[in-house]
């Protein structure tokens, strides 16, 4: 809607002009007029459609560094679960990392394999998701657990469900 409305204003803009000339010339103005009521009834239902920007009040280094704080936080406390839970029984697990949205809300929570991952068996990759299940509990928001994936080098190996957090799909 957009350009919508740039282009209702650049209609609007000749048939104003339009108008005009055919007011010096002596020609008949009906339609320059429907034009120009035509022109600025698109524009205005342009503007009224478009939504208005986000205010850069709430963009502000306050807020980002709260964010940036509450990210620190979540990340030193997912740290600190992966030290206390991780087992001798996964050893390919290199790192996890959390990601929030702006309002500190847990976007997801990845965890970091080695590329072994792909050498491992069906049950031994389910151990690695009842494991970034037990990550992902301890995050849990309004009763909702958070999305997880686990990755292996640059890809996705496995993630949660968009729908259902607790089902896994694997990849490759």
């Amino acid at each position: 809607m957009f350009y919508t409305g740039l282009m209702a204003l650049l209609a609007f803009i000749v048939g104003l002009i339009w108008l005009i000339t055919s007011f010096v010339s002596s020609k008949p103005k009906r339609f320059p007029l429907l034009f120009l009521a035509f022109a600025s009834f698109t524009f205005l239902l342009s503007i009224s459609v478009v939504p208005k920007s986000s205010s850069t009040i709430l963009q502000s280094e306050t807020l980002s560094a709260s964010v940036s704080k509450l990210s620190q936080t979540a990340n030193e406390r997912l740290a600190t679960l992966l030290h206390t839970t991780r087992s001798k029984e996964l050893p390919y697990i290199q790192s996890a990392s959390v990601s929030l949205y702006e309002n500190g809300e847990v976007r997801h929570i990845q965890l970091n394999v080695t590329e072994k991952w792909h050498t491992l068996s069906e049950s031994e990759k389910i151990q690695y998701v009842r494991f970034i299940q037990s990550l992902g509990r301890s995050f849990v928001n309004k009763s909702r657990m958070p999305f997880m994936q686990i990755h292996s080098g640059q890809e996705v190996v496995a993630r949660s469900g968009a729908q259902d957090p607790n089902s896994f799909h694997f990849f490759n």
